[in-house]
């Protein structure tokens, strides 16, 4: 079904989404001249 597929990826944009932002302050300080994506 769509829905399914629809809530699958809204679940993995989600977690994508949690990891960057967990990730992403160290990904600054290790490389300060990326601070813009």
């Amino acid at each position: 079904m769509r829905l399914w597929i629809m809530i699958g990826a809204a679940l993995v944009a989600a977690a994508l989404t949690a990891i960057v932002l967990h990730l992403h302050p160290p990904a600054m300080r290790r490389l300060p001249g990326r601070r813009r994506i």
